[in-house]
């Protein structure tokens, strides 16, 4: 079975990339990526310190690039606690992160050096500069592709902040280097179709969409009434914010001829397929590896190949962008078409369907359930509260 993926003129053994956040910033974790089987990597950003970078004035060498806050990650899927047996059953969990140091060039050079040696898969190193500062960008631009960068991701989020995509920096460092660069919109409230011409426009080699929100927030704790994390620069991360990474994959797909790469969501094998079949090149994996560790990285690659083997196919040609041919607007889709609910005979008469039924469409007499069709508007939600899967939806 052919896994082969390329990537902005990359090619890679499989579409597995581990993204560019804390499990690639140290050589260490960079190790870890390649052992357990990543078809390429992307390093934490790498920027030049100064006085704004820390939030603060009067930066020294060897401050950290940014505020240190203690501690940085917060992982929940119950209430404000993480609860392994919910997650072992697949339950949804939120990552909140506030924003932590970044390696500086002087402390990247003998890494690269290091890892260079160590492995063969691509190395893709992510910069970061001042919003605007296109001089800055070039710089270290030039930097990284001096140490060996196989190709340059430019995170979204400039330094120190910005609310918005600027494209205007993928045509400057294309001008500086002859590595590929890979652009990393991340605001998702952009539209995913206009941001992938303009960026196709300026020259860059692929699109990553979309990173994680940078948003600011707090979450606190009723038992000792205290604020478990501060509001820092705050980032919320997990596989409930997949479909939003989904969406902007299968427009961009539809939109431009460039390699795409899915990193929003991914906690397993079956978010890896569904981005290829949005029509991703590769996909990225972060939050998971806080919550599994690298090995999820082997457990991803074992089912997709397994799916593929289950499905016949022989490459990720074979079915990439295939459910993208599906996407229609919104505007498309007709009004008050003839579907709803359908009650199978394995329903348990438990009556949950009835509490959130806004249409008074379900009844329950002697523990069975009846939807009346001239009420019921199709709206799905008795099908996905249904605790024996006994609703399913479709045509009257």
């Amino acid at each position: 079975m052919n896994l082969e993926a390329n990537y902005g003129g990359l090619k890679l053994k499989n579409p597995m990339i581990v993204a560019s956040a804390t499990p690639t910033t140290n050589l260490e974790g960079l190790k870890k990526s390649v052992d357990c089987g990543a078809g390429a990597f992307v390093t934490k950003s790498i920027i030049f310190p100064k006085a704004y970078y820390n939030g603060m004035a009067g930066y020294k060498p060897g401050d950290p690039c940014a505020v240190d806050p203690r501690p940085r990650f917060h992982i929940c899927n119950k209430d404000i606690e993480f609860d392994p047996a919910l997650h072992a059953r697949g339950a949804y969990y939120s990552m909140f992160n506030m924003i932590e140091s970044y390696p500086r060039p002087e402390e990247w050079a003998d890494v690269m050096e290091t890892i260079k040696a160590y492995c063969d898969i691509p190395v893709i190193v992510s910069i970061c500069a001042a919003e605007h500062d296109y001089d800055e960008w070039q710089k270290i631009a030039k930097v990284v592709e001096n140490m060996g960068a196989d190709a340059i991701e430019l995170s979204g989020h400039h330094m120190p902040y910005t609310a918005a995509t600027d494209p205007l920096i993928v045509k400057a460092v294309k001008e500086a280097v002859k590595v590929p660069v890979i652009a990393k919109p991340m605001f998702p409230p952009e539209d995913p179709v206009k941001i992938a011409k303009a960026l196709a426009e300026m020259g860059a080699d692929g699109i990553t969409a979309i990173g994680n929100q940078s948003i600011k927030g707090m979450e606190v704790d009723v038992e000792s009434e205290s604020i478990v994390m501060q509001p820092t620069h705050y980032t919320v991360r997990g596989p409930w914010w997949r479909p939003v990474g989904l969406n902007w994959i299968t427009q961009m797909s539809r939109t431009v001829d460039l390699p795409l790469s899915g990193v929003t969501g991914i906690a397993n094998w079956r978010d890896v397929v569904k981005y290829i079949l949005c029509g991703a090149s590769t996909t990225q994996v972060c939050t998971a590896l806080y919550v599994d560790g690298y090995e999820a990285i082997t457990k991803m690659l074992k089912g997709l190949e397994k799916w593929m083997a289950a499905h016949n196919y022989n490459s990720l040609d074979d079915f990439r962008g295939k459910v993208s041919k599906q996407w229609v607007s919104p505007v498309t889709i007709p009004y008050n078409t003839p579907v709803g609910a359908k009650v199978e005979d394995d329903c348990i008469g438990c009556g949950i369907c009835t509490k959130t039924c806004f249409f008074d469409a379900i009844t329950v007499e002697d523990k069975k359930v009846y939807i009346d069709p001239g009420k019921c508007e199709g709206c799905g939600v008795c099908v996905s509260v249904c605790p024996s899967k006994a609703v399913s939806f479709g045509p009257f």
